[in-house]
């Protein structure tokens, strides 16, 4: 019996050894990141914590600069009070849905930001959402909210704006 088996042989399409190949790289990538944030935090990168605070920084303010603003669901809930069909009630909780999350990002946003600048204590959520944003990856607390995707931190801003 061989240790890796094709797809073919569990009645799965090809395409499921390409998936789980995928998955199996991005895992190793953020384990990869992770290690690499534990060997610079032993000490020796000093200079490495100033640059990773000056670029979460940076980070946070181009992520706010591009946030949309949350929708006013209740005007147009009025504007669409005559044709209330279940699409139109779909389209009102998806906005809602994507109301928290634009509030979500804007507050933690917000916090992470005055703690950089020394305003407030870097708790260990917002610590934790610096690394990710450092990373290129989604802050759990937003991964949360927001609808499952593969996409990395860069592209969601735009991938949001164009799905509004």
């Amino acid at each position: 019996m061989p240790i890796n088996s094709p797809p073919e042989v569990l009645g799965l399409n090809a395409n499921a050894e390409i998936d789980s190949f995928t998955s199996q790289a991005h895992k190793l990538w953020n384990h990869l990141l992770i290690l690499r944030r534990d060997s610079e935090s032993d000490g020796l990168g000093a200079n490495s914590a100033a640059s990773d605070m000056s670029l979460a920084s940076e980070v946070t303010e181009r992520i706010l600069q591009s946030l949309p603003s949350p929708f006013d669901r209740e005007a147009l809930r009025e504007s669409l009070r005559s044709k209330m069909t279940p699409t139109t009630v779909v389209l009102l909780q998806e906005l809602s849905h994507f109301n928290r999350l634009v509030n979500q990002m804007q507050t933690s946003l917000g916090e992470l930001k005055r703690s950089l600048s020394g305003e407030v204590a870097l708790s260990s959520d917002l610590e934790q959402m610096a690394i990710s944003l450092c990373n290129g990856q989604l802050p759990s607390n937003w991964r949360n909210l927001a609808p499952e995707t593969r996409k990395s931190l860069p592209n969601c801003p735009q991938v949001a704006c164009v799905r509004v």
